[in-house]
Order: structure tokens, then C-alpha cells, then sequence
């Protein structure tokens, strides 16, 4: 009977090929595979897109955005449920002249953006609610149904749009920043129901000539522009105002109605007359109301 028997060296030679090579694969970077993020989830449930979740979104839950999106298209909300938005503290953008969120039934409230961009953000219908808690927004909202505005900074710098556009629906302000750029539009214009009771306007308001508009102030700080008067009431409409304080720019006008203007509170300056009316008895200024100059009717 005769063994192979394998020379020393060979073994050694082998032992030492197999130790570098064991070496080397140590030291390649380690390769793990990661799914990827993903838009938003509700609870511990995943979705790729905003669509899908608002889609499963159920009555009482709240949507996360896990990551900054780009839509194409708009996001409708078609159903009768309510939900939270928490935007997470990432950006929402769309493409240019894209709607980024059209509610036709049930009501959302957003929150936490950290910048939401669209020529118009939302269009609220008829029988649909809107709620913004905080967050940074460029863009207009137009409002068919029932809007309520917490706080958040709003403005439109591209101009094509109102900031706030409160369209015969009922909305109500209760604080936040709100900047017009473009005096081409109103910062605030409305021919529904509008109550305001505090936050920060530099811009025009504008109550339109719509036996509907009712526009109802108690609270904030509004500043015009060098272009327009900085609240016009328009024939047919009503404007109640009980507190704030309210600024002209050059020498325009605080006020100028046409309509139906009750004045029971706030201050009212600029450079020379800060009132101005079609009819006297349309203007009603009670005692506590400052302003600047005198009534000037025209």
C-alpha cells in the first residue's frame, strides 16, 4: 500500500494564500442592501407615494411625510374622512401651474412644513375643510368650502394668485405671517365669510361687490402698499371691524367703502386721511376707533 504524502512547503504555501486572501476580503467595504424611503406612513404602514396614503388614510389618523416630494399632478381628497397632514418638517413643490392638493369632500389639517410650494396649495370645495396649524406656505389657497388658518407663514411671490382666496366659503384667520409681493392681487380677497382675528398682513384686502361678502375683523397688524388703499369694501358687501391696527402706504387710503363699513374699534393711520367713503351713512366709526386726519367723503 502506498500514501501520497504532500510536501511541507505546498501545505505552507497554501495555508498562506488562503490567510491574505481571507485578509482582503475583510478589509472590502461592507455591502448592504437598503429599501428605499419611503413618501409618507401611517403608523408603522409604508407608502412609495402621497397619493397612496391619502388614498388609505382613515377617519382620526395622522399621514408623516417621510422625505421631500415633487409632484406632477394634483392630490385629491374625494372621500368624507379627517386626518392630519404632519408634513414632517420637509418641502412640498409641484410642477408650475399644478394645483398641489384639491379637497372635494372630508377635511385635512396640515402641519409642520417646512416649505409647501405651488402656484395655488389648495383648492378647498364646497362641502370640504381646510386647517393649517403652522408651517411655511408659498402659494394661494381658494376656498369653496370651510378653511381655518392657525398660523404659518403664507405669501406668493410669483404673483399669478391671491394669497388667501375665500371664494363664498367661510374662513376664518387666526394668526400668522402673510406677505403679498405682486401688487397685481390682493393679499386677501373674499365674496364668502371671512373673520380674522389676529396675525401679521402686509398687503391689500380686498371685499369684493358681492351682497355675500362679509368680512369681519377683531385682531392683527395690516400694512398696504405703495399701489392700492389697504382694505377696499366694495358696493354691496359688509365690513366689521372691531380691533387691530392698520396702515396706508404713501398716500392711499386705510379704507375705502363703497359698501358697508361698521367701525367700533382699531387704529387707522397713514400720511393724511386715513377714511374714505361714497356715503357718509355708510361709514359708521364709533368713539374708541383712531385714525388719522378726517373722514373724507366722496
Amino acid at each position: 500500500m502506498f500514501f501520497s504524502v504532500k510536501k511541507p512547503g505546498n501545505l505552507i504555501k497554501r495555508g498562506l494564500q488562503l490567510f491574505l486572501l481571507l485578509g482582503m476580503v475583510s478589509l472590502l467595504p461592507a455591502l448592504t442592501v437598503s429599501a428605499a424611503k419611503p413618501a409618507a406612513t401611517i403608523g408603522s404602514k409604508k407608502y412609495k407615494t402621497l397619493e397612496a396614503a391619502i388614498d388609505a388614510v382613515k377617519k382620526g389618523q395622522t399621514i408623516v411625510v417621510q422625505k421631500n416630494l415633487t409632484n406632477q399632478l394634483p392630490i385629491s381628497l374625494d372621500r368624507k374622512t379627517a386626518f392630519v397632514l404632519d408634513m414632517n418638517h420637509h418641502k412640498y413643490s409641484t410642477y408650475s401651474g399644478v394645483t398641489a392638493f384639491v379637497l372635494n369632500a372630508g377635511k385635512m389639517t396640515v402641519k409642520n412644513a417646512k416649505k409647501m410650494t405651488s402656484s395655488t396649495l389648495f383648492h378647498v370645495n364646497e362641502g370640504a375643510a381646510l386647517a393649517v396649524k403652522n408651517g411655511s406656505y408659498v402659494g394661494g389657497i381658494i376656498n369653496y368650502g370651510t378653511a381655518s388658518i392657525q398660523g404659518g407663514s403664507f405669501s406668493n411671490t410669483d404673483g399669478k394668485t391671491n394669497v388667501l382666496d375665500n371664494r363664498k366659503g367661510k374662513m376664518t384667520v387666526f394668526g400668522g405671517t402673510f406677505t403679498q409681493k405682486n401688487t397685481k392681487y390682493y393679499l386677501i380677497s373674499n365674496t364668502g365669510t371671512i373673520t380674522i382675528k389676529g396675525g401679521r398682513f402686509t398687503g391689500g384686502l380686498g371685499n369684493h361687490t358681492e351682497k355675500t361678502a362679509k368680512m369681519i375683523i377683531s385682531g392683527g397688524t395690516f400694512r398696504g402698499n405703495d399701489k392700492e388703499n389697504t382694505i377696499i369694501n366694495g358696493a354691496g358687501t359688509t365690513l366689521r371691524i372691531s380691533g387691530g391696527t392698520f396702515t396706508a402706504v404713501g398716500n392711499f387710503y386705510v379704507l375705502n367703502n363703497e359698501g358697508k363699513s361698521y367701525l367700533s374699534g382699531g387704529t387707522f393711520l397713514n400720511e393724511s386721511d386715513a377714511l374714505w367713503t361714497k356715503n357718509k351713512e355708510d361709514l359708521k366709526v364709533g368713539r374708541k376707533v383712531k385714525y388719522s386726519g378726517k373722514i373724507i367723503v366722496g
